[in-house]
């Protein structure tokens, strides 16, 4: 799969054409994508498990490809690889005795970015939590991975990585193996019932109920994530105590029920989740500041 992504990516680097789902090699990605997942899916059903409990790096490669199947990531990485490409084409890091072609490719790993010297040249795997990164930090990769004198661009690697972009991609991916059964009812609060009162509040009733579930993966300085792939919203078993306020809960609930209302952008390749809309949303919580408190309190935010 990845090797696919590379080499329509290579064909496509120098063409500005844009990208969009009804392209009919995105969609041959999207099937290819789906394909896969059933299949592992399937393999899991047959064994009386679930993707989740497949070992480590079988798990890793489902959940990239799981990640991979909601369209506007699609076109994220799909874009993001261009332009990564046109990076190592870029002469600004590139040092003047390499002549050996370059191999780039996403994946779900446990590094930042691994490279190795092939006889055909270079082959480059890279963190799919990079996918959206602005061109300074995809520049500072490809520098951080030529040249010798890297200190500088891996500082700015490692910045963006411990930033919430690259976080929020990295929970995204976990999440799409976490339990498939939503189990709303908690020890002192009920999702359903938050959910309730803050449709009324804020949507007129009007949001789709997505998913609910409390997750005991959302802890320490995260404590919710809205999961596109599965109509999901996960809140930390952490909050599910009898000291949090409901206005706090409340407000949670609101920040990930927004990102279900009003989606993710993507603008080219990189994708914006708290935009400006976002942000003046939120505030729009009646107890914003009291909430936004609390959870500084607690050394936390929302996803």
């Amino acid at each position: 799969m990845n090797g696919l992504f590379a080499a329509w990516a290579t064909g496509l680097q120098r063409r500005a054409e844009p990208l969009t789902v009804q392209r009919p090699d995105v969609q041959h990605f999207a099937r290819l994508l789906a394909e896969h997942v059933g299949e592992i899916e399937a393999l899991a059903r047959e064994q009386g498990s679930t993707p989740a409990h497949l070992p480590t790096r079988s798990r890793r490669a489902y959940q990239w490809l799981k990640f991979l199947t909601e369209p506007a990531t699609l076109l994220a990485h799909l874009e993001t690889l261009r332009a990564l490409l046109d990076e190592f084409d870029t002469p600004g890091c590139r040092p003047k005795a390499r002549n050996k072609p370059v191999e780039v490719e996403f994946a779900h790993t446990t590094h930042l970015y691994i490279v190795r010297q092939t006889d055909a040249g270079l082959r480059v795997t890279i963190h799919e939590g990079f996918v959206g990164a602005s061109p300074r930090v995809l520049r500072a990769l490809v520098c951080a991975v030529l040249l010798r004198d890297r200190g500088a661009y891996q500082e700015t690697v490692r910045s963006y990585a411990e930033g919430e972009d690259f976080q929020e991609v990295m929970l995204a991916l976990e999440m799409t193996t976490a339990a498939d059964e939503n189990v709303a009812q908690g020890h002192h609060f009920d999702l359903e019932q938050v959910f309730e009162r803050v449709n009324a509040a804020y949507f007129a009733g009007q949001l789709a109920r997505p998913g609910l579930t409390w997750n005991r993966t959302i802890t320490g300085a995260r404590f919710g994530h809205y999961d596109a792939l599965r109509d999901t919203v996960m809140i930390s078993v952490t909050f599910d105590a009898p000291d949090v306020p409901d206005y706090a809960i409340d407000f949670v609930m609101y920040h990930e029920l927004l990102h279900k209302h009003l989606g993710i952008n993507v603008v080219n390749g990189r994708r914006y989740a708290h935009t400006a809309e976002f942000r003046a949303a939120e505030q729009r919580f009646s107890h914003y500041e009291e909430a936004r408190a609390f959870l500084r309190s607690l050394g936390a935010t929302v996803g």
